[in-house]
């Protein structure tokens, strides 16, 4: 490939907001491709997106699927979750790691998809290893991504991917820890939920129709966090 068709794909998927993609699919990269390059050979397209992957413009996730490394703000792997799996929702153990609630951070993109009714078909709900990152997904009945526009944000915090509020992610890890049917254990009691909005945790479990479960959860942790191991903890770690 010329450098100044490699330089014109640079300048094309830089780019801050919705001017740059942020995540490309192979469809969307051809496109952009044959745009540039004025071939549609497969010999030349597929040199071409070598090229992007070698330069570092492009990292790859899995077969087709791109992460796009000249936007603004970077993008992060966990962006490729709906890519991954339709309507999934980045939350549970990632967005509480990220938020400070969880003492141990996983490595591990956690997400949640939506799992139809009526016979439609279901998503994979599994563990999914790509080059960029390890996903693990959970299924959640569909009612639960049906919200209203006035809560959207308790799934769609203001980022350019779908991700959940730290409260909605608390709330579905509780939902998904007392289910049967998830491979998923109830949230520990080493929550640091300082940081939390209450009311909207609150509301989000009226939505959950969970209240008795959020507030036995709640007064759970206090009690261990009054504990007097857990005290002693917390000195030694103070350095009193």
């Amino acid at each position: 490939m010329r450098t100044a068709h490699l330089l014109q794909l640079i300048s094309s998927l830089a780019g801050e907001g919705e001017h740059a993609p942020r995540v490309l699919t192979a469809p969307s990269l051809n496109s952009l491709l044959r745009s540039i390059l004025g071939s549609t050979s497969p010999e030349a397209l597929n040199d071409a997106r070598k090229t992007l992957v070698v330069q570092h413009v492009l990292a790859p996730v899995t077969r087709g699927l791109y992460l796009n490394n000249q936007c603004k703000p970077r993008v992060v792997p966990a962006e490729a979750a709906p890519y991954l799996r339709a309507g999934a929702v980045l939350s549970l153990q990632y967005v509480l790691g990220e938020a400070g609630v969880l003492n141990n951070p996983t490595a591990v993109v956690t997400a949640v998809v939506p799992l139809p009714k009526g016979g439609k078909a279901v998503p994979r709900t599994s563990a999914v290893a790509t080059r960029a990152a390890r996903f693990r997904f959970h299924g959640m009945p569909e009612r639960f991504f049906n919200i209203l526009p006035a809560e959207l944000n308790d799934h769609r915090q203001l980022r350019p991917y779908p991700c959940a509020t730290p409260e909605r992610a608390l709330m579905d890890w509780i939902y998904l820890g007392l289910s049967p049917r998830a491979a998923l254990t109830p949230p520990p009691l080493e929550l640091d939920l300082d940081d939390l909005d209450l009311r909207r945790l609150r509301r989000i479990a009226r939505f959950f129709s969970m209240e008795e479960e959020l507030q036995g959860l709640l007064a759970r942790i206090a009690e261990y966090s009054e504990s007097p191991n857990v005290k002693q903890q917390a000195n030694t770690s103070l350095g009193m």
